[in-house]
Formats: C-alpha cells, sequence, structure tokens
C-alpha cells in the first residue's frame, strides 16, 4: 500500500516529495532501476540544494567580535583602530565543490573592499573535500598576492 506517501506529504519539502514519488513509483516498475534513478536524482538533489548555499554562516568584523583575551589598553587601541581590517567568517556545513566557491567568492570581495586579515572559523564544518580544499589553497594564494593574511581555525579533522 502507497498510504504512507500520502501521509509523508505534510512533513516532507515539496520537492524531496516528488523525488519520492518518482523513486517510487520507478521502484515499483522495476525495482533495480528505481533504486539507481531514485539514488541518481538524490544525489543531483543533494548537490543543486548544496551549491545555492555559501557554506557561511556568520560573517562580522573584529569591530563587533572581539577576543576574550585581557589586553593593555594600548593595544586596545590599535586593535580598535584596526578592527574593520579583521574580517571573520564563521563556515558551517559540508563544504565541497559546488558550496566552496561561493564562500570564497564572498571571502575575497571582503579582502577586495580592504580587509587585511580574513578568519575562517572552520569549527561547524564535518568535511570538506578536495575540492573545497583546492579552493582554499587558491583563496591562500590571492590572499597572499593582495597582501591579506588569512587564518584558518577550528578545523577538527
Amino acid at each position: 500500500s502507497m498510504e504512507w506517501l500520502v501521509r509523508s506529504r505534510s512533513r516532507v519539502a515539496a520537492n524531496e516529495w516528488r523525488l519520492i514519488v518518482f523513486t517510487s513509483v520507478a521502484i515499483f516498475v522495476n525495482a533495480s532501476f528505481g533504486l539507481v534513478l531514485g539514488m541518481s536524482f538524490a544525489l543531483l538533489f543533494f548537490i543543486f540544494e548544496y551549491a545555492g548555499m555559501s557554506g557561511i554562516k556568520q560573517r562580522s568584523s573584529m569591530r563587533f567580535y572581539r577576543s576574550a583575551l585581557e589586553r593593555p589598553p594600548e593595544e586596545n587601541r590599535i586593535i580598535e583602530a584596526r578592527s574593520d581590517e579583521v574580517q571573520i567568517f564563521w563556515m558551517n556545513g559540508y563544504l565541497f565543490f559546488g558550496s566552496i566557491s561561493k564562500a570564497v567568492d564572498e571571502v575575497f570581495q571582503a579582502a577586495s573592499a580592504g580587509a587585511r586579515w580574513i578568519v575562517i572559523d572552520m569549527a561547524l564544518v564535518p568535511a570538506i573535500d578536495a575540492a573545497g580544499v583546492n579552493n582554499l589553497i587558491e583563496l591562500s594564494k590571492a590572499l597572499a598576492h593582495k597582501n591579506v593574511k588569512l587564518v584558518v581555525t577550528g578545523m577538527v579533522r
């Protein structure tokens, strides 16, 4: 019975539900073909969904997000005077060839707008693929060419 399919409609996003229906019908017609087709469409759906995301959860400057470290007044004055030159990006989610390019573009734009230091916090990134790593390496080279320092922190793996 396909009753579960009808009941699931209210709990699943419309595009995902259409994928489930399509895959279910294909499996009903031919199980092997349906499984391969369903997995292929699910993979494409995943890629397009994540490609639309930048991977950046939050962005700020050091003016609004400061270290909790206590510093002498002279250091605090220097930091305050240059705080807009430090841009901080908190990355989020899986970074792969589809999602990393938008994030790299946004980071590079910050450097082009006057940032002298870029901090990328990767603590909320569970995984990054080879294309993502390559994009970060290319970003590092491009920033170095512009005399912008890149600090990547929070890499857990």
